[in-house]
């Protein structure tokens, strides 16, 4: 109780001792750093769910939050559809023009698609080349229609190779193509084999059949 009683003493002795000024920095020191802090803890949150360089959501993203979201389109009964993108030769643009050209590709095609979507869709690049589409509240055409705009934009950016970039998409939804025990790896599994579909296909495409 003493020793408690002689650090309280102390403290008012220190305290007298800063002027309204001072007092009046300090204290702005602080809701600055407070600040910076919070700033700072946002940003660490917010890469740790972003991909540099495309500006997209990245894996851990899909970790902790696309189940729910699957979640909530079978007890609302939502629709819900995914996309899985995969750029067309990506591989002979690394190898032709450098992996700066390919990095280029990648982040205009991340722009595209962050103009594009709406604010509860939801753009994960999933490694490489490869992009994965969730699309809340929307049926296969829709979402579709929205993919193939976004392929006809990347085809119009002149990234002076001669030729026109594109890429190919397959597309699989909730309800339409699953019944309510559908999971999200089973939605893009199927998204997947309709994007190899494209591929075969010739490329340049987006099935969604």
């Amino acid at each position: 109780l003493e020793r408690n009683k002689s650090s309280l003493e102390s403290l008012k002795k220190r305290i007298g001792q800063f002027t309204f000024s001072e007092f009046k920095i300090l204290g702005n020191l602080l809701v600055n750093l407070a600040f910076e802090i919070s700033t700072l803890r946002e940003r660490l949150e917010r890469e740790a769910i972003e991909d540099p360089l495309t500006g997209l959501y990245n894996r851990n993203f899909l970790r902790k939050f696309a189940g729910s979201l699957v979640s909530l389109a079978k007890r609302e009964r939502i629709p819900f559809t995914v996309a899985v993108i995969d750029i067309d030769d990506f591989k002979k643009i690394n190898d032709t023009y450098g992996h700066a050209k390919g990095d280029e590709v990648l982040r205009t095609l991340g722009k595209i698609i962050r103009n594009r979507l709406r604010t509860s869709d939801a753009p994960v690049r999933m490694g490489g080349e490869e992009i994965l589409l969730m699309f809340f509240n929307a049926n296969k055409k829709e979402a579709s229609s929205v993919v193939e705009e976004i392929k006809e934009r990347l085809s119009e950016v002149d990234f002076g190779f001669g030729k026109r970039v594109t890429f190919s998409a397959g597309v699989a939804g909730f309800p339409e193509d699953f019944g309510q025990s559908v999971t999200l790896e089973e939605l893009v599994e199927l998204a997947d084999e309709r994007l190899y579909k494209a591929k075969r296909s010739g490329k340049n495409r987006v099935v969604w059949m």
